[in-house]
């Protein structure tokens, strides 16, 4: 989780959410396939962070 914070994947997978609704989990486990394709690890690292806060369900309060 270097180069970004529990905001930014926060702010992602909620922009996801409202855009895809249902298809936005599908839509990132794409993102982290094509990741793994590339070898690139801060990605892989990003999208499966956000992919995990979509599987938790609704945001939680902080």
């Amino acid at each position: 989780m270097s180069f970004y914070g529990s905001q930014s994947v926060r702010g992602c997978s909620a922009q996801l959410k409202l855009r895809h609704g249902q298809g936005a989990e599908l839509l990132v486990a794409r993102q982290v396939k094509w990741a793994r394709k590339r070898g690139n690890d801060q990605e892989i690292a990003y999208w499966s962070a956000v992919l995990e806060d979509l599987a938790n369900g609704p945001s939680r309060s902080r």
